[in-house]
């Protein structure tokens, strides 16, 4: 009894941090770093989703962009999720999220506090 006890908080833990080290990486970008982005000379199509772990209606709609994402992975199309979370809680609620919901679709974080700043230069 205790081995399998033992065993399977082994088997527990070896799942976290397999799932911890899978954790995809979020570049927190400024607009214009982002801008730049938002500026290429490709024939590439990117969905851009603005979105954030805060806001309800986005996180339901999440898995559906990810679903895009991995459906047109072999054309010249890319999904690219804009998070608005504050950088502060990008270990906590952002990355952990992600990695719950496994979205594998490239993620930013945007860091720009006044959306005003940027808002009208996205269309």
């Amino acid at each position: 009894m205790l081995f399998r006890l033992t065993l399977t908080v082994c088997f527990l833990i070896g799942f976290s941090f397999n799932s911890f080290v899978q954790a995809q990486k979020v570049p927190v970008l400024g607009f214009s770093d982002f801008e730049k982005r938002l500026t290429s000379n490709s024939d590439t199509v990117f969905v851009i989703n603005f979105w954030a772990t805060w806001c309800a209606p986005c996180r339901k709609e999440l898995p559906e962009f990810e679903r895009i994402h991995k459906s047109h992975a072999d054309e010249k199309v890319r999904v690219l999720l804009v998070s608005l979370d504050f950088p502060s809680q990008a270990e906590k609620s952002l990355k952990s999220f992600l990695t719950l919901n496994s979205i594998t679709a490239p993620v930013i974080l945007l860091n720009e506090p006044d959306a005003n700043a940027w808002i009208d230069k996205v269309h």
